[in-house]
């Protein structure tokens, strides 16, 4: 939808990060979307996995897959952009 410049509806969308997945977003979080978004990160089903890995590994704590989003998808901008002695 971003992309597109106004809301569209997806044919499919995935089921392991269910609480995340929807076809077609809402008119509000599309214009919220729309005017502060800067850029978006999309992540695989492994990355997602490896991120509630990190994140049990790290501080014992077991994510659901729709909260590992934001962990791997953090994990994959820091790798992106060579991001390295900082705190996110």
């Amino acid at each position: 939808s971003l992309r597109a410049g106004e809301i569209v509806t997806l044919p499919s969308v995935g089921l392991f990060a269910d609480g995340a997945a929807v076809k077609t977003i809402g008119t509000e979080t599309f214009r919220v979307c729309n005017e502060l978004v800067d850029d978006m990160v999309t992540v695989s089903t492994d990355q997602i996995c490896n991120a509630i890995k990190l994140t049990y590994n790290d501080a014992r704590v077991i994510l659901e897959p729709a909260g590992a989003l934001a962990v791997a998808g953090m994990k994959k901008y820091i790798e992106k952009n060579e991001i390295e002695g900082q705190t996110m």
